[in-house]
């Protein structure tokens, strides 16, 4: 081999492994940002599917509504397998149950539990399910609507409120972000 020879061999590794580095380069660039997007996304999604859940709440004393500034758990309308002999294998329907969110601090997430009447009545809950993934932080706040004043509370009290606050922080580029949403409770007794 002559020297010339040895000299187009590196140039052209050079020139592949400049290449490979600007694509991964560009490619960690998009997959951040989408990230980003898709963290926003599941925040978005996870507020409507709890102020779905919200509407379907009820007042029933057998089980109460409770909740602190990481932790809702209200008695819902929860659509789950039915346990009926009579009816078909996997068949499904609304029954009676329990609805819980919380915020997962290892793992950085927010989970959603669900259960029928016979499990919340026993505290069991079906699998969890993660709704929301890179969140840094979940708070709830609870507002309470009296004859001469109205209330937050970081709990809930001895009655079911008649809204909740919801914040929910994230970190991304662009530093550390947060979504507040506030969820009206339809009152059903």
């Amino acid at each position: 081999m002559t020297f010339i020879e040895i000299m187009l061999v590196v140039a052209l590794i050079g020139m592949v492994s400049l290449a490979l580095y600007k694509s991964f380069a560009n490619g960690l660039r998009v997959w951040q940002k989408s990230r980003e997007l898709i963290v926003e996304e599941d925040i978005l999604i996870f507020f409507d599917k709890f102020a779905q859940d919200l509407r379907n709440t009820f007042v029933y004393t057998s089980l109460p509504f409770k909740g602190d500034i990481r932790r809702v758990d209200f008695p819902a309308f929860v659509w789950m397998p039915s346990m009926n002999s009579h009816e078909r294998e996997g068949e499904f329907k609304d029954q009676m149950g329990r609805i819980e969110y919380s915020y997962d601090d290892a793992q950085k997430q927010i989970i959603r539990r669900q259960a029928n009447y016979s499990q919340a009545m026993n505290g069991a809950y079906e699998m969890p399910q993660t709704v929301a993934r890179f969140i840094d932080s979940l708070h709830f706040r609870y507002y309470y609507l009296t004859s001469s004043e109205e209330v937050f509370s970081e709990e809930v009290l001895e009655v079911m409120p008649a809204g909740i606050e919801v914040t929910v922080q994230f970190s991304d580029v662009n530093g550390t972000r947060e979504i507040k949403r506030y969820f009206n409770i339809p009152l059903k007794i």
